[in-house]
């Protein structure tokens, strides 16, 4: 099992245990993988915001290609992995970013604040990932009388949401847009960013799963 907050993700080995019902049990003690006062990459987002940190539910894969596993919390800004030949091994790296949000500063791209959040990957090292997107119209970037009038409790107003899809062809090294934006969209909603919108659209990711 993986956990997060903001400054922190933490492992731990469970086991299935089959006795009527089916539930879980934590075997062994919760290990800290990636504490952010200690483990953060010096590495910034274009409004100069810190790029890595664990902001997103955290996932892992198996790379058969060079045989190493993967485990993110995906921030907005920058996706440095931990890396590891196992769970029980991972330690944080900054020499490489596996996935850079886009930060297309249009609202119609669907390709702004970007965040890796579910990965499918094959034998092969070709693999798939759903990216959660964010248009913040309230950025500092932004036009903010063309996009957004408000200066506080803008979390809830200004925001777009929606669903792009990414894919890999080195197990899951690096990630990149399935196609030109907004070609890569998988799910948003049927009309366009309006001025001081609520925060609407699609997010909090799922597993991927492969269907018929």
């Amino acid at each position: 099992a993986i956990t997060m907050t903001h400054h922190c993700v933490s492992v731990a080995v469970l086991v299935a245990v089959v006795s009527g019902n089916l539930y879980l049990q934590m075997e062994g003690e919760w290990e800290t993988v990636y504490n952010i006062t200690t483990s953060q990459c010096n590495a910034t987002t274009i409004e100069n915001k810190t790029a890595d940190m664990t902001d997103s539910m955290p996932i892992a894969w198996f790379n058969r290609l060079d045989n190493q596993t993967y485990m993110i919390a995906a921030a907005s800004g920058a996706t440095f992995p931990n890396v590891g030949p196992s769970l029980n091994e991972v330690s944080h790296r900054c020499d490489h970013s596996i996935f850079n949000s886009t930060m297309n500063l249009d609202p119609a791209s669907y390709a702004n604040w970007q965040w890796l959040q579910s990965v499918h990957m094959f034998a092969n090292g070709t693999g798939y990932g759903l990216a959660h997107n964010e248009f913040h119209g309230f950025s500092k970037l932004e036009n903010a009388s063309k996009y957004c009038n408000f200066t506080t409790n803008r979390g809830a107003y200004c925001n777009l949401w929606s669903t792009g899809l990414l894919y890999t062809t080195d197990g899951g090294r690096n990630f990149r847009l399935i196609d030109e934006p907004p070609a890569h969209l998988v799910a948003a909603l049927p009309y366009r960013y309006t001025l001081n919108q609520g925060t609407t659209g699609y997010g909090a990711i799922s597993t991927m799963l492969q269907g018929a």
